[in-house]
């Protein structure tokens, strides 16, 4: 487990990037929603977000695997909500031309919740952009998911880790 100190260390310098973090999850949402409106996909919406400090603290207490807060897959996060499975499998191909991605996770079970999540970083040419260059070195998750899973996942989330 990691020390008290690495883990305030951890969180200090969460504290002083998060606003980095938002921004660039903003910044990966326009492009996406960008993709998504110039090549005609039908979506409901994309959510953006930063990774909220106390769940990163939580994250910290139960997993182990950190050895540098830039390795955290997650802090800068966008989801896309399609109508259609097929429109995300569609969408997969923008996201490689697109970013650099450096993970892929599928989520897919019978019973679950289902989504392709990617790890990714801004490609090059976006990084050589004035712009862009400040987040060189950021990942983002972006998950593809439907209506349906999605509203699976939000009320599986509060029975399961928000209890009443």
């Amino acid at each position: 487990m990691l020390s008290k100190k690495r883990i305030t260390a951890f969180l200090e310098q969460y504290k002083e990037q998060k606003n980095a973090y938002k921004e660039y999850a903003n910044t990966v949402k326009f492009i996406l929603e960008t993709l998504l409106k110039n090549n005609g996909f039908n979506y409901q919406v994309v959510f953006a977000r930063e990774k909220d400090f106390d769940k990163l603290q939580d994250n910290f207490e139960i997993k182990e695997k950190y050895e540098s807060l830039s390795l955290i897959k997650d802090l800068a996060g966008c989801r896309v909500i399609f109508y259609l499975e097929s429109d995300i499998q569609r969408f997969i191909t923008h996201i490689y031309k697109e970013f650099s991605v450096i993970e892929t996770i599928p989520h897919y079970s019978p019973d679950d919740y289902n989504a392709q999540h990617f790890v990714v970083y801004l490609n090059k040419d976006r990084l050589h952009l004035t712009e862009y260059s400040k987040f060189e070195g950021l990942r983002c998750e972006i998950q593809l998911t439907t209506v349906l899973y999605h509203a699976w996942s939000e009320m599986a989330h509060d029975i399961t880790y928000t209890p009443p």
